[in-house]
């Protein structure tokens, strides 16, 4: 079974999102977006993977699913921001551990390692827990994930080096953890 794919309404473009570099838009009384993906990026499997891989972490996520809009695919995913309420990004948070990360072009360019160990030593709870959900997952979880993606749109190539990248940083940040 592949995950399904979206289709957006033709008129369905009703208010730009101009945050970030893809092309998006809100629809549905602003309570859908849809994120136009790039040719040849993987982006919107991408999006939809790491979706599924939060949950099964357990991490608070987005929820994606693969559309098409237009003939033009992307995903789209729900507002999960109560009335009244910011999205605060993650540049957001990271300025909050590093003062001048706006500012500083190096920070830009940190080790995901590095920034997830300095947020760990500030929510060492929510860290733990999440390394333990990552030791319970292996290989076979993650490539039933990769399996529900519609053939079409990733190759066989592409689902090998996404596996090889989950199993490398999954490595890695066992080893914060001494596993």
């Amino acid at each position: 079974m592949t995950y399904p794919i979206i289709v957006v309404p033709d008129e369905a473009g009703e208010s730009i999102e101009q945050l970030g570099t893809k092309r998006k838009f809100w629809f549905n009384d602003k309570r859908l977006l849809f994120k136009q993906g790039r040719p040849g990026t993987g982006e919107n499997w991408a999006e939809k993977v790491a979706c599924e891989l939060c949950g099964l972490l357990q991490l608070p996520h987005a929820h994606y699913d693969l559309a098409v809009w237009r003939g033009q695919p992307g995903v789209v995913t729900t507002s999960f921001l109560p009335p009244q309420w910011r999205l605060v990004h993650g540049n957001e948070l990271l300025a909050r551990i590093y003062p001048d990360y706006l500012t500083n072009q190096r920070y830009k360019r940190r080790q995901h390692l590095e920034a997830f160990a300095s947020a760990r030593r500030l929510r060492g709870g929510a860290a733990t827990f999440w390394l333990e959900r990552l030791a319970s997952l292996g290989p076979a979880d993650f490539e039933a994930i990769f399996q529900q993606v519609p053939p079409d749109l990733i190759s066989d190539a592409a689902i090998d080096f996404a596996m090889r990248m989950l199993d490398s940083n999954r490595a890695r940040l066992l080893g914060l953890a001494g596993r």
